[in-house]
């Protein structure tokens, strides 16, 4: 597989809920017919053949397949900021009374975040003996070198400013994806993007 049309026909394992957005979107913008599989957070159906493309992050499944045994010069993959569809994800919500009757609370909601983030970033080792302890707390299975790959990666999706943490959502990246969902028929309306975001750090 060396391009996108190679999908035509195949069996894509995309997961039930927003991720779908993006992929969905590339099938319809290409008018590529795919055979959607519906898949949870294991990649046995890839590793076992049972799909022939697969949902997957770059800082998580990207990196599970590499710890399976599959070299990354034997994957094909296709980023979705390099084909025109880099949507922004996760983010931090509140309700709009929220914001409203309790500004201060959103504020160091968002204050402790990024202070989290940057100490982490700082803190690599010490950050994931946390995340070591709580998973064995879990019993979850803690692989070092897993969740030092998703720390890194994690890493490079934020900005540093002026030598402090920063993340917005600009306006630019909301247009276009506000754009992209209308004109795949994800949805109809849109709030303005003054109205959705919010400065709360003033």
């Amino acid at each position: 597989m060396n391009g996108i049309f190679d999908l035509y026909n195949r069996k894509v394992g995309l997961w039930a809920n927003e991720f779908q957005l993006q992929p969905r979107a590339l099938f319809r913008r290409s008018h590529i017919d795919v055979k959607v599989v519906p898949t949870g957070s294991s990649l046995d159906l890839f590793l076992l053949g049972g799909v022939d493309a697969t949902s997957a992050m770059t800082y998580n499944e990207y990196h599970r397949l590499y710890t399976y045994g599959i070299d990354f010069k034997d994957l094909t993959v296709f980023h979705f900021a390099d084909i025109g569809l880099d949507f922004p994800e996760d983010g931090l919500y509140a309700l709009e009374e929220t914001a409203r009757r309790q500004p201060e609370l959103c504020r160091k909601v968002v204050e402790a975040t990024m202070e989290g983030w940057a100490y982490a970033f700082k803190h690599k080792d010490e950050a994931l003996q946390y995340v070591q302890k709580e998973m064995e707390s879990a019993h979850i299975p803690f692989a070092l070198s897993h969740q030092r790959w998703m720390l890194d990666e994690i890493e490079k999706l934020f900005e540093f400013r002026d030598g402090s943490l920063s993340i917005e959502l600009r306006e630019a990246d909301y247009d276009f994806t506000v754009r992209a969902l209308r004109e795949n028929g994800f949805i109809r309306t849109s709030p303005a993007y003054a109205d959705f975001r919010k400065e709360v750090l003033q």
